[in-house]
């Protein structure tokens, strides 16, 4: 998450320069004050000269009002804006040539974890 990869930047667990780039997603609702924005502005001043990419489910909004995009841009240190359909056919073809491989593990709770989680199913 932004907030585990800030704490992370600032205190120098992670090293910017070895981050290959930065993914954000809802790009449309990064802001200059946002932690997605703080990620990527503490990023590039530690030295990360990765790329930084972002995706919207509402691009929409970023043609609201004047120079959201601009701003958009600027918040997020992007230079340049590349749009692409909600389904690209060359992104198509690559997954159904190697289609992405998903585990998903799932590990019992606790006793006491369960008897805390039914108190709070039954208080609600």
């Amino acid at each position: 998450s932004g907030r585990a990869a800030i704490v992370d930047l600032l205190d120098g667990t992670l090293d910017a320069t070895a981050v290959a780039g930065i993914l954000v997603a809802d790009a449309d609702r990064a802001t200059e004050r946002s932690v997605e924005a703080f990620v990527v502005r503490v990023y590039r001043e530690r030295g990360g000269t990765g790329w930084v990419r972002a995706i919207s489910e509402n691009p929409e909004r970023l043609g609201r009002g004047f120079g959201t995009l601009a701003k958009l841009c600027r918040d997020l240190r992007v230079a340049d804006v590349g749009l692409w359909p909600r389904f690209e056919e060359s992104l198509a073809r690559a997954l159904e040539r190697a289609p992405p491989h998903v585990v998903e593990l799932r590990a019992p709770l606790p006793e006491g974890c369960r008897a805390f989680q039914r108190r709070v199913v039954a208080a609600l």
